[in-house]
């Protein structure tokens, strides 16, 4: 449970550090990985954003507001559903196929990250350009580099075609990486790198 200093991801993402913003994305993504691996059967959330991530007073992140998730059984592919969610984090192939599986989850995940790293509305966010342009301004130039664009990477591919999305286990893995990297940096800067990308969000 949250403590009663926690608070939604929005409005505690003004004070976080870079190593912290890692830190509750892994925390994110782990909890998305239990759901979608449940032994009963996938756990689909359907309704991941910022104001449903929770950080409670030692920065921990929990998912909240189950009410629009949905169970597949162990051997289903998907079930139908009509579309449910928070406009800019519903996966555009579930809007035309009404179909529920865990990648819609990877998409909606995908769009908090692109958030996270940027303070942006992601769906104003395009590939391309240098990342010191995309960092969130209020990150003030603290953060890894190499993380960020290993981070920045692994967000653009989880809001790609579904077949090319990796799973949440991949995205926990890629995630610890991140952290790991960002932790041996002795001092963080933020040096002209440029990402390049093949299309917009």
């Amino acid at each position: 449970m949250a403590t009663s200093q926690s608070g939604c991801l929005l409005r505690k993402a003004k004070v976080l550090s870079w190593i912290q913003i890692v830190e509750i994305a892994i925390d994110g993504a782990r909890g998305l990985w239990f759901l979608h691996t449940y032994p009963e059967g996938c756990i689909v959330h359907r309704d991941i954003k910022p104001t449903n991530i929770l950080i409670d007073a030692n920065f921990r992140a929990k998912l909240s507001d189950f009410g629009l998730s949905k169970v597949m059984e162990v051997d289903q592919s998907h079930v139908s559903s009509e579309v449910r969610g928070t406009f800019g984090y519903v996966d555009p192939e579930y809007r035309k196929n009404h179909h529920v599986n865990a990648s819609g989850d990877v998409y909606r995940f995908g769009v908090v990250l692109l958030q996270l790293l940027s303070g942006q509305r992601a769906r104003f966010l395009a590939r391309g350009g240098d990342i010191t342009q995309l960092a969130d301004p209020k990150l003030n130039g603290e953060y890894s580099v190499e993380g960020f664009e290993l981070i920045l990477k692994l967000a653009f591919s989880c809001t790609g075609l579904k077949q090319q999305r990796p799973s949440m286990e991949q995205v926990v893995s890629g995630l610890e990486k991140a952290f790991e990297i960002s932790k041996q940096v002795k001092s963080f800067t933020s040096p002209s790198l440029a990402f390049n990308g093949d299309r917009n969000l």
